[in-house]
């Protein structure tokens, strides 16, 4: 009986050592060129501007501002 539970001991300290398949990933993120976040706003009700601000992975980014309030 002791047999088997030292076995099993074994067996459960193994598996946290399997690999799922996949590849290590890397310490920090990767950029991937051509992606980037663009915010744009849109009309309300009342006086709000209107304007794209486009941020990409290399930290520069584009602003256009489309109307300001009146």
């Amino acid at each position: 009986m002791r047999q088997w539970m030292a076995l099993g001991a074994v067996a459960l300290a193994l598996a946290g050592c399997a690999r799922d398949g996949r590849p290590d990933l890397p310490d920090a993120p990767v950029a991937i060129e051509g992606d980037s976040i663009r915010y744009e706003t849109s009309a309300c009700f009342g006086a709000c501007p209107i304007y794209v601000v486009t941020l990409r992975p290399d930290g520069t980014g584009t602003f256009e501002g489309k109307r300001s309030p009146r």
